[in-house]
């Protein structure tokens, strides 16, 4: 498999902060989901759908998984997540048993939990080692301003559909509330919500809010004051995971998590720079922290193939998810002035866009 083939479908690894060092794995073309949150990070959806198809075969994503740990990767979870709602691909059962027999790290999958209502979907997250799905909201009125879903979701559905799931699946789940600020912060709503989560029985509850920017405009974060009071009310089982402005958060056992892109942190065990073992994505041998050598701002001939493969990483880790110098530098072991020169050369080319929100510039795909 080509790595221009590979990265289509794995990206990463990149820190996480529920996850440690998250290799992802993207299995629907972009922005294919049954929302179109208010918040998304990628933008809105065009066009929100229920249809499950086998958007890419699941050998293809197993051997695209394979050839990226084939130069020694360790990551800490194989994470199927990306530009889209995994659970949409209909044969994810299949792709994460494959992943399974690999043995390489558990598998995670990041879901709205949009779909948890259809048993196949159920059953498909079965072997799933973590299922982190999404509620942002305590009723239908709220539902649809945060979600936007395709005709046929609505809230109860989405509801029940996380409840019978918890019935039925023996292992983690990690349910993310998402807040935003004056829609479903308010004390009814949080009421609401604390009595959802404790029917889903979640083993985590963690607590985001749109710090990167977000599809729609207006859309603001609580304060970290409000986001404790809000864990509070969620109890021992709550922690915050957002990330303001790359200041450090204290999780309620009084961890410090460092800051990253978006969710992200160094790994538990303390590794960084995204590689696990400290080599590139795919194994390619790429240098760390190249740095131009003239006032015309070229890189030396020599260190012109890996700057471009390095750019091409660079692509396949912002089309799923925003970021900043600081978050390409972690991930790839670059200086940051570095990271920010190739984002810059590839947002003059019209690759990518620049979005300032809370101080930090963030790259990102073009919003159509």
């Amino acid at each position: 498999m080509s790595n221009e083939a590979r990265r289509k479908i794995v990206f990463g690894p990149v820190p996480s902060r529920r996850l440690g060092m998250s290799l992802g794995v993207d299995l629907v073309p972009f922005k294919t989901c049954g929302y179109s949150c208010i918040y998304c990070q990628l933008g809105i959806t065009p066009s929100p759908t229920l249809e499950r198809r086998e958007y890419v075969p699941p050998r293809e994503a197993i051997e695209a998984v394979r050839a990226a740990l084939s130069g020694g990767l360790k990551p800490d979870y194989i994470t199927l997540s990306g530009s889209g709602e995994p659970t949409l691909h209909s044969r994810i059962g299949d792709v994460i048993h494959g992943l399974k027999d690999l043995g390489a790290a558990p598998v995670a999958v990041l879901t709205s939990g949009a779909l948890l209502w259809m048993p196949e979907v159920r059953r498909d997250l079965a072997e799933a080692d973590v299922v982190l799905p999404t509620l942002a909201a305590g009723d239908e009125t709220v539902f649809r301003r945060m979600h936007c879903p395709a005709q046929g979701l609505d809230f109860r559905r989405v509801v029940e559909g996380m409840e019978a799931f918890r019935r039925e699946y023996c292992g983690q789940i990690w349910l993310e509330v998402f807040l935003v600020a004056g829609l479903n912060t308010t004390e009814d709503q949080i009421e609401k919500m604390c009595r959802m989560a404790e029917r889903i029985a979640p083993d985590k509850v963690q607590l985001n809010t749109a710090v990167r920017p977000p599809a729609e405009k207006g859309v603001t974060a609580p304060t970290m004051a409000e986001l404790e009071q809000i864990r509070a009310a969620f109890g021992p089982a709550a922690e915050i995971i957002a990330e303001f402005g790359g200041r450090k958060t204290q999780t309620p056992g009084g961890k410090e998590a460092d800051p990253g892109s978006g969710e992200e942190a160094a790994s538990p065990d303390g590794r960084n720079g995204g590689r696990g073992n400290g080599a590139p994505a795919g194994g390619e041998d790429m240098p760390r922290g190249w740095k131009e050598p003239d006032t015309a701002g070229r890189p030396p001939r020599e260190a012109g193939a890996a700057v471009a493969r390095l750019a091409d990483e660079i692509l396949a880790i912002v089309s799923r998810h925003p970021c900043t110098p600081e978050d390409v530098a972690a991930v790839l072991g670059l200086a940051p002035a570095d990271a920010g020169r190739i984002l810059d050369g590839l947002r003059r080319e019209g690759l990518l866009e620049e979005d300032r929100r809370g101080g930090r510039s963030y790259f990102r795909t073009l919003q159509s």
